[in-house]
């Protein structure tokens, strides 16, 4: 299973999520956007390989709540998934979260244990 198998699975998982949140996302229609980032690095272990997984949840300051939740119920589908050899678990600090002009954004970190 290759890293763009475990994102094509991982979107399956979380549907509403993109690669990459578009400039022009309608934050006004939409209360929040999802975007899913695989790979950034990659550690080479003697008996398995770590991939790290980010998850962002981005919208508008006024709907910080609705994020605050949804982060909450991706983590109960994400912490401690198995897909095929792939088991992603929590990193140390696992969530955290910003204000940004006017958007509030809240961080997942994962790593994906391939063995």
């Amino acid at each position: 299973m290759t890293i763009l198998d475990v994102q094509e699975e991982l979107f399956k998982v979380v549907i509403e999520a993109y690669d990459r949140i578009s400039d022009k996302f309608d934050f006004i229609a939409n209360k929040y956007a999802i975007e899913i980032k695989v790979g950034d690095s990659i550690q080479d272990l003697s008996y398995r390989d770590d991939i790290s997984l980010q998850i962002r949840i981005v919208g508008l300051e006024t709907n910080k709540i609705d994020i605050e939740q949804k982060a909450i119920d991706i983590d109960l589908l994400i912490n401690k998934a198995d897909i095929g050899t792939f088991y992603i678990v929590r990193n140390n600090v696992y969530y955290s979260s910003y204000s940004d002009d006017d958007k509030f954004n809240v961080v997942l970190q994962y790593t994906i244990q391939n063995y």
